[in-house]
């Protein structure tokens, strides 16, 4: 019984941790390429694949629980 405790606490927790790093990716992704002098003529295209990286990670680990 107590593993089965551990094991939930511990899926719940890599869920939460990974939507609060998908949320911080989303959010903070602009302002970082931004910092990084990001071109304009690439910086919609850059922006689009973190954010679907970054998501795709989070469907992926969700999807294992």
């Amino acid at each position: 019984k107590k593993i089965k405790k551990i094991t939930a606490n511990i899926i719940y927790t890599s869920v939460a941790m990974g939507a609060l790093l998908t949320i911080l990716v989303v959010v903070f992704t602009k302002p970082l390429l931004r910092i990084l002098n990001t071109p304009e003529d690439i910086f919609q295209d850059a922006y689009n694949y973190i954010v679907a990286a970054a998501t795709q990670v989070w469907r992926e680990a969700s999807n294992q629980y």
